[in-house]
């Protein structure tokens, strides 16, 4: 009886959800009659959920607002049914910070299996005609998905954070005055006339985990607090240690992905010393030394940091068609002359031929005494 009354209680909600989510799609249809290739997407998406009427209601619980244009309706119908969520936001930071440790934590036979177990348990919960409504949800949304990401290729760019053409990453100068620049409609720019005018250290630090649970693995999540505390710290201490910007990798030479690192960019090796015997950091290494290796008596964790210095002139750094990738993803410090104020201003330079000459090939954006070296082992 309990369970004719939950399969009953299901009909009602998908049937309410489903008349919400068609109501979206009409409005849809209505306001975008002018592009052909929406029409066409939204008419083959109602004709699935025609198909499939019980599907809905595993999307959403908002009403349609009559305050909202046609074409809002639609994205709000759209985007909420998908669970398309903006990546700006904790709950998306949260839901990519689970997918990031059932991918790489899992192998791909383990994930089908729990997959397995999974249907299986709805099978046993719902009735046989429903047991396979959320597994068909899932590809729909998928399907749905990629055909909306088809329709606008541009908008797939943007949300990916690509920038069009060739561009490059440089250091800003320490200060610059924007009123000494040609005219008032091109300000003095922050970046030199030259490639890579200033030196750059590169520090690469990371952990592998040599444990068969992974993540799970005794005094990981204690391990992971650590880090993530030093991590913001250095994040909200960037000007005090001159770090420039850092992004995080994982390593894909083994089954597991149980080897993280992160590249961090510094100015100068002073910033990077004193980032290194600053107490956030050093109460990470002492608890490594003291606590996970000496107390408990631990080796399953692997720790590792390597560090470079560029000089001027030595390194050079090319993008096209990419969103804002290890150097280019740096911000530095710099001094408004003109207003007395510290500013962050962006590594990325434009490094079209036409515009920036200076870094038309390799050759060009390195110094003299790199290209001799270049010259001499031809």
């Amino acid at each position: 009886m309990t369970r004719h009354l939950a399969v009953r209680h299901i009909r009602m909600v998908l049937h309410r959800s489903y008349n919400i989510y068609g109501d979206g799609l009409c409005q849809c249809r209505r306001h975008l009659r002018a592009n052909t290739a929406w029409e066409r997407l939204m008419t083959k998406v109602g004709e699935a959920c025609k198909e499939v009427p019980y599907l809905a209601t595993l999307v959403l619980s908002v009403k349609p607002d009559p305050r909202r244009s046609g074409r809002e309706a639609c994205w709000v119908a759209v985007r909420w049914s998908l669970r398309v969520l903006d990546c700006d936001t904790a709950a998306a930071r949260v839901r990519l910070e689970i997918q990031a440790f059932i991918k790489d934590g899992f192998s791909l036979p383990t994930l089908l299996a729990l997959g397995g177990v999974g249907q299986a348990i709805v099978s046993c919960i719902l009735p046989a005609r429903y047991a396979l409504l959320p597994l068909a949800f899932l590809l729909l949304r998928a399907v749905v998905v990629t055909c909306l990401e088809l329709a606008s290729p541009p908008r797939y760019s943007s949300k990916l954070g690509v920038i069009r053409g060739r561009f490059s990453a440089q250091l800003p100068n320490a200060s610059y005055d924007p009123s000494r620049g040609d005219d008032a409609k091109r300000p003095a720019s922050p970046f030199g006339s030259t490639p890579a005018e200033q030196g750059i250290v590169m520090f690469h630090i990371g952990a592998r985990i040599n444990h068969p649970l992974g993540a799970l693995a005794p005094a990981m999540k204690e391990f992971g607090d650590l880090t993530d505390a030093v991590t913001q710290e250095l994040q909200a201490r960037a000007d005090e240690f001159g770090c420039l910007g850092m992004s995080a990798w994982r390593a894909a030479d083994a089954d597991s992905l149980n080897t993280s690192m992160a590249v961090i960019y510094f100015r100068d090796f002073e910033g990077l010393n004193r980032f290194a015997h600053d107490k956030v950091h050093r109460q990470v290494w002492d608890w490594y030394r003291n606590v996970f290796v000496k107390k408990h008596g631990y080796s399953h964790v692997g720790i590792f940091h390597e560090a470079f210095y560029a000089v001027p002139g030595a390194y050079e750094t090319i993008y096209e068609n990419m969103p804002p990738t290890l150097m280019s993803r740096a911000e530095a410090s710099v001094r408004n002359e003109a207003t007395g104020r510290e500013e962050w201003v962006g590594t990325v330079v434009d490094a079209s031929v036409k515009s920036s000459p200076a870094f038309r090939t390799q050759y060009s954006r390195l110094n003299r005494v790199v290209k001799r070296q270049m010259e001499a082992s031809y």
